[in-house]
């Protein structure tokens, strides 16, 4: 009790704490200096710790509030580049009523992981339009995958060349990417231009800027609907997620 009294004491003007109890007609009491006032504070921390671990415990769930706000505002302010950016590939149903944006990179295992049950739910659902943000975060050599499938987007062969990415079990190397493109049919020369093109490279960037509005740091993650969800989803997560989002008088009746 002392300590919490010597807190709001602490908080009062810096006039003679006596003198005013004393204006009151009451019993005046020491006025307590600043340092005294630390010591019963500290004293009282040392004595409490949890007070201090419930402390940290609010402030991270009160910043995780305000990122979780601010990412929803930025879908808001950024939906016509999230969910309708032209240089974004558009996998499951064009015609979908359900939004998805999903964040890659052809290195990240979570992601190669959960691709073919992802390509399965999407498949399955037929109610969902996927924009595929291509998202190279881990090294220049998951830039050349991107920069090579966005190239590939552009002669109709993106989802056989996202395949032969994801499927690769091992490192990316250059000349292992090329190859995984030849092997998928694109027309290399016509690829090798295009994977050049400065419109390829700042689409890439705009994507890691969408990316950090959105408070995606890492991959995989997801936009579905008007939520955003971080790291890999199982199957019976996807479709939960997709119920979700989806507008409710239709999901009854696919369902019934």
């Amino acid at each position: 009790m002392l300590a919490v009294m010597g807190l709001g004491w602490s908080l009062l003007p810096k006039t003679n704490l006596a003198s005013a109890q004393d204006s009151d007609g009451a019993e005046a009491l020491p006025a307590l200096t600043e340092e005294q006032v630390e010591g019963i504070v500290r004293d009282y921390l040392l004595e409490n710790p949890e007070i201090i671990e419930r402390a940290m415990a609010n402030l991270q769930a009160k910043r995780e509030r305000e990122a979780a706000l601010r990412a929803q505002q930025a879908i808001v302010e950024q939906r016509e580049l999230l969910f309708n950016n032209a240089l974004d590939p558009v996998v499951g149903n064009p015609e979908g009523d359900v939004e998805m944006v999903h964040f890659f990179d052809y290195q990240c295992g979570f992601c190669k992981g959960m691709a073919q049950d992802l390509a399965n739910t999407l498949e399955e659902s037929g109610r969902v339009r996927a924009k595929f943000k291509e998202f190279p975060i881990l090294g220049p050599e998951s830039v050349i995958a991107s920069r090579v499938a966005m190239a590939a987007d552009r002669q109709g062969k993106y989802w056989e060349v996202h395949q032969a990415l994801m499927n690769n079990r091992g490192r990316l190397s250059e000349p292992l990417i090329m190859a995984l493109a030849q092997n998928a049919g694109v027309d290399m020369e016509k690829l090798r231009v295009d994977m050049n093109d400065p419109i390829i490279l700042i689409h890439l960037q705009e994507n890691r800027r969408m990316a950090e509005r959105l408070g995606i740091t890492g991959t995989p993650g997801f936009v579905i609907g008007q939520q955003i969800y971080r790291g890999s989803m199982s199957p019976t997560r996807l479709n939960e997620a997709i119920d979700l989002a989806a507008p409710s008088d239709q999901t009854d009746d696919q369902r019934g």
